[in-house]
């Protein structure tokens, strides 16, 4: 795995953010509701900047493009300039951080009545304004959260570049490969990995393009690595610098029963747990059950309902 040279976590945070009381004016939404025919989306995937990202209309408008960041606790994140496109207009602010907790801001927010992803509508959906320091740079027009797509089964396909989100289940007993997920206050879930014999509970962010695990400083120590760490860069999150080492692992890194291809770590992890983002899962298939809370990591797709 090679680091790279400038890494920045307003791009590996992807976007973690928690909306807090402080608002100007009402808020639309914060609970969007979907239906439809099928009620399933089965759409191409592209990996830009590390991040997966699908395509939908808006207001009937588009397409879109959009990184599904379950690293984002929130229902949907639009640029300043997309908003423009779409003709919509502030409905109020919300507050906004990263995963510390303590480095916050305010940002505008956009009620927004209907989104199409595949064969899903969602309505009533609460859309903020990405802040300065994460700029899209024209790749991408927005950022999905897990706010939006808490009742659905999602499914990451690295391997041959496909999104799907449906009603089903990974409840089937007998897997191995299924684990449980941990969900914190925000929303946020968490995934079990191990690494070497050292289990970790880190925040599951699909937004992070950046890094395949992101680990607090104190964990380091204790793990297999290789070689000396090394200075990669500064990172930056919504108001801070910090300066980020790599090293190389000495050790396998597994989800369930399937050994990832991960060679390195970079610390000290923005998340307080420890992050592991989207190039973790290059080549696999990632499946994410959020309303029953599990998840299972498989190197090959599986069959399709």
């Amino acid at each position: 795995m090679r680091f790279r040279k400038s890494v920045r976590i307003a791009a590996l945070l992807s976007f973690m953010m928690v909306s807090a009381a402080a608002t100007a004016g009402p808020v639309a939404g914060g609970k969007a509701r979907f239906w439809s025919s099928g009620s399933n989306a089965d759409v191409p995937m592209r990996i830009v900047d590390g991040r997966p990202v699908v395509e939908a209309t808006i207001h009937g408008r588009g397409p879109f493009r959009l990184v599904i960041d379950t690293g984002f606790a929130g229902e949907m994140a639009l640029s300043k300039d997309a908003a423009a496109r779409m003709g919509l207009t502030r409905s109020g602010t919300m507050r906004v951080g990263d995963p510390s907790g303590r480095n916050t801001m305010d940002v505008e927010v956009y009620a927004v009545d209907d989104v199409r992803l595949g064969g899903i509508d969602f309505h009533a959906v609460t859309a903020s304004a990405l802040p300065p320091s994460r700029p899209s740079g024209g790749a991408v027009d927005g950022v999905v959260g897990i706010g939006l797509l808490r009742d659905l089964l999602l499914s990451f396909d690295y391997a041959g570049g496909r999104f799907a989100a449906t009603r089903g289940s990974l409840a089937a007993a007998g897997d191995a490969r299924t684990v449980r997920l941990a969900r914190d206050p925000s929303g946020l879930v968490r995934l079990p990995v191990t690494v070497g014999g050292h289990d970790l509970d880190l925040d599951l962010d699909t937004g992070n393009g950046r890094s395949a695990l992101s680990l607090p400083a104190e964990v380091v120590p204790a793990l297999q690595t290789r070689g000396p760490a090394r200075a990669i860069g500064m990172a930056r999150t919504v108001s801070q610098e910090i300066p980020i080492m790599a090293v190389d692992l000495a050790a396998p890194v597994r989800v369930g029963g399937t050994t990832l291809g991960v060679s390195g770590i970079t610390y000290p992890s923005p998340a307080p747990r420890g992050n592991i983002g989207s190039p973790a899962f290059a080549g696999t298939v990632l499946q994410i059950d959020l309303p029953h809370g599990l998840a299972k990591v498989t190197s090959s797709a599986p069959a399709r309902p």
